[in-house]
């Protein structure tokens, strides 16, 4: 078991490195989603998070020329789920639109007297990041 999870870990490592550093996906997000998926299923069924692990920090490069900024609450990823009893138990009977996932850029947008002042995105584990001022 602690082998298949170390060669996921590569695997979505990679695949991180392709996607974000270098713009240049080596798979599709279907494939990402089920090497991810397995690993977060080992790892509960172990009891075992390996060091490194993708499941523990929030994928992404920073370009070095942006300037940096600390938010003053962790924007992390949101948990995935496939399983509508899930969504209907977080939705707790509130109305709620679903659709499917699709890919984009997470930004906090600040204004100040109704101007854009700051777009921040979530940036490397979702506590610290480029800003665009």
């Amino acid at each position: 078991m602690l082998q298949q999870m170390k060669e996921l870990i590569s695997i979505i490592t990679e695949a991180d490195v392709a996607y974000y550093k270098n713009d240049a996906p080596i798979m599709s997000d279907l494939q990402y989603d089920k090497y991810y998926s397995e690993l977060l299923t080992l790892e509960k069924e172990s009891g075992v998070i390996l060091s490194g692990s993708p499941t523990q920090k929030v994928s992404g490069e920073i370009l070095e020329s942006l300037a940096q900024v600390s938010h003053t609450k962790p924007m992390l990823s949101a948990a995935k789920t496939k399983s509508m009893s899930e969504l209907v138990t977080f939705i707790n009977g509130k109305a709620a639109v679903a659709m499917w996932k699709l890919d984009g850029l997470t930004l906090v947008l600040r204004y100040r007297n109704g101007k854009l002042a700051q777009a921040i995105t979530r940036g490397a584990e979702g506590r610290t990041c480029p800003i665009s001022n």
